[in-house]
């Protein structure tokens, strides 16, 4: 899969859940194979650790490839 279907897909799947911000990439071990595709998730605070499950459930089936995500939750009274 190439990373251009591989960012296709997870931002594909993630904007539904209306992120505030998203970063992903990947990491290879020494063998140059990649190994795991980090996700780090500004989320709004309606969304909950069991939609993180989900997504992190989901996205390792339509990508064949370890997940690791990494999430702070939005509050707008907060943020400004």
């Amino acid at each position: 899969m190439s990373q251009q279907e591989i960012n296709k897909i997870i931002i594909d799947y993630l904007m539904p859940y209306e992120p505030v911000k998203m970063f992903f990439g990947s990491f290879a071990d020494r063998k140059k194979r990649p190994k795991a595709i980090l996700i780090f998730l500004l989320i709004q605070e309606k969304y909950f650790v069991i939609d993180l499950v989900q997504i992190y459930q989901d996205l390792e089936e339509k990508l064949g490839r370890k997940v690791d995500i990494v999430t702070e939750r939005f509050n707008k009274k907060s943020a400004f």
